[in-house]
């Protein structure tokens, strides 16, 4: 996304907003989350900062997962307190949250080089090392990246001020999270909940529903234990329960059909109950999906067909 091209007009999430367009199955699948606060402005400066060593283990573990294995599909994201960059030879902190274990932690590392040394599977596992502290959440990553999208940083930075007034420390400003038109953007650990265009004057109930084990429903955009189609699926079957609790469901199967449905299944932790979501997934018509895109894109559609 070169920053030299001409930005989009409208921005892009004003003209997502303008069309209406949903923010169903816009969350993607990540099961083990590095926030690492070395006052990283954007993602490419993040990236930069981080030993190459570091990013070819994780995208190791990446492929193995996609090659059927054991891997996993870890995420590092940088964040920024209201200090902004730490001081200069101080201890870096670092949380580590897994989402499907409602598990984060906090460690002080040295130097970035440390984060070679941190145990990832273990982590996953349910065993982190003694020298990381249990954290209780939420824990707020508000997407300030304005090199990736101005949108993020114009919408962003508002909500990070409105959050960091009342909640202090559990809020930080993170660098690119995904989703640039659904900006201002979160993400609210330990659980991963994605957020999107969250309202100014109501961006703290993403807080208070975290901290009831619920989900806000307005603004959701999906949990990290799923892939983009099955947290279409399993949103639309919390729409038609009016079910929002954070564990409300596990993903029993997800079958893609010969006719281009797809059909998950679906069991209710609380009741036990089975449900089958069916839809059939699209694309919308080309537009602008972030203020320097090189060339628009179809997003991807989720249309409803049954629940059973």
């Amino acid at each position: 996304m070169p920053e030299g091209r001409p930005l989009a007009d409208p921005p892009c999430a004003a003209a997502a907003r303008t069309r209406g367009e949903d923010m169903l199955g816009t969350a993607a699948y990540f099961d083990v989350w590095v926030l690492v606060a070395s006052g990283a402005r954007s993602a490419h400066e993040l990236r930069a900062s981080l030993p190459p060593a570091y990013l070819e283990r994780n995208l190791a573990l990446l492929r193995a997962r996609m090659d059927g294995g054991t891997g996993m599909a870890p995420r590092t994201l940088g964040l920024r307190g209201g200090a902004g960059s730490p001081t200069p030879g101080a201890p870096i902190e670092t949380f580590v949250a897994v989402p499907a274990l409602g598990a984060l932690h906090a460690l002080a590392l040295p130097s970035l080089e440390a984060l070679l040394e941190l145990d990832l599977p273990a982590f996953r596992a349910g065993r982190p090392p003694d020298e990381a502290r249990p954290v209780e959440g939420p824990l707020v990553a508000v997407c300030t990246d304005g090199r990736v999208d101005p949108c993020c940083a114009r919408e962003g930075m508002s909500i990070y001020r409105e959050l960091a007034r009342t909640h202090g420390a559990r809020v930080w400003r993170s660098t690119h999270l995904g989703g640039c038109r659904f900006a201002a953007s979160a993400a609210v650990f330990p659980h991963g909940i994605l957020y999107g265009r969250l309202p100014a004057g109501r961006a703290h109930t993403v807080i208070e529903e975290a901290r009831a084990g619920r989900i806000a429903p307005d603004a959701y955009r999906g949990r990290p234990l799923l892939d983009a189609s099955q947290n279409a699926a399993e949103t639309l079957l919390r729409r038609a329960l009016d079910r929002w609790e954070i564990e409300a469901f596990d993903l029993v199967a997800s079958e893609p059909q010969v006719d281009g449905t797809l059909i998950c299944r679906f069991a209710d932790r609380r009741e036990g109950t089975p449900y089958e979501v069916c839809l059939r997934p699209g694309q919308s018509e080309e537009s602008w999906l972030t203020c320097r895109a090189e060339a628009p894109m179809a997003p991807a559609t989720y249309e409803l067909l049954s629940i059973r």
